[in-house]
Parts: C-alpha cells; structure tokens; sequence
C-alpha cells in the first residue's frame, strides 16, 4: 500500500494528478485512511495508472500505447483475480451452509421416524388397554350372575352363609385377572 505522494514520485506525476483519477469508487474499495494518510491498495494503484496512463497515451507518440495495453492488461489481470478470489470464497460458504442443511435434514428425519414409533407404540397399549378393559367387564358380569344364581329367594340365612363362604373361598375376580403362573 502506498501514499498518494508516494505513487506520484514513483508515476513521476504531480499528487494532484494523482488525486484526481482516485475517485470516490476507487477510494470506497481500493484505499484507506488511516490518521488522516491515505493508503492505496495494490489494484487501486492499479487503476490509477491504467486511468493516467489513458491520459498520457493521448498526448504521447504512438510507441508509449504498448506500455498503456500492458498496464491495462495488468489491471484486467488483478480484478480478475480478485473477482475469482470472492467467487472461491462464496462457493466454499454455499458449501458449508449445504452440509448445515444436509445435518438439518438428517436430524428432522431422525425425529420423525421416532415420533412414528412412539405413535405406533402408543396405538398399541391403546388396543391392548381397550380389551383388558371389555375383558375386566366381562368377568365382572360373569361372577355377578354367578352370585346371582347362588342367592334365590326362598334360600334361608344359614344356606345364604353357605353360599357366601363359598363365594369367598373361591377365587376373585382380580385374583383371577392377575394369577401368578
């Protein structure tokens, strides 16, 4: 990076030639300014003698035309590279934002085959709770006429003693529904 006084003595032109072709654009991209000096990156300076040197190729002979396409060659050459320096840059950054997404992707379907199951198993302890339920009512239903039958009205006290000891010494329901095998 060099000085506007320092890329005038080195173009043999006076700062003020020099001020004049570093326009705001050149300055936005190409300079910076630091405790009041201003600093011109390599392609500023770049531009700044492609633009001087168009200005001499006017008013000197023929012969001095090469070294103006030479320069112009040159400045081509570094915003080329330049341009194809940001274009490196943001095709590694859509590559690093494809595989984020890719990592997204691959966790949302995790999720989702695992919400599947757990809806799956939920169904399936929905079913089994449904006939363990009409199950228990059955029996219940069952036992209840079962001592239905035992108690008819003409039996006595003794006979209704009889048959309740029965009905206790018999297995319950619950008993039943949960025996140990």
């Amino acid at each position: 990076m060099k000085t506007i006084s320092q890329l005038a003595k080195e173009l043999n032109v006076t700062k003020t030639a020099v001020r004049k072709y570093l326009t705001d654009d050149i300055r936005n991209q190409f300079a910076e300014t630091v405790s009041g000096v201003i600093y011109i990156s390599e392609q500023g300076e770049r531009l700044i003698i492609s633009k001087l040197s168009k200005n001499k190729a006017q008013t000197e002979k023929a012969s001095d035309s090469a070294n103006d396409s030479e320069n112009q060659s040159e400045t081509v050459s570094g915003v080329s590279d330049t341009v194809s320096a940001l274009v490196s840059t943001l095709q590694n950054q859509l590559n690093v934002k494809d595989t984020q997404i890719n990592d997204l992707q691959t966790e949302l379907n995790k999720e989702r085959e695992h919400n599947r199951q757990q809806s799956e198993r939920l169904a399936e302890l929905s079913d089994k709770l449904a006939e363990l339920t009409r199950n228990s009512q059955i029996l219940l239903k069952q036992e209840q006429d079962k001592n239905t039958h035992l108690l008819s009205p003409g039996d006595t006290s003794d006979n209704i003693g009889n048959i309740a000891s029965s009905v206790n010494s018999k297995t319950t329901l619950w008993s039943r529904l949960f025996k140990k095998k």
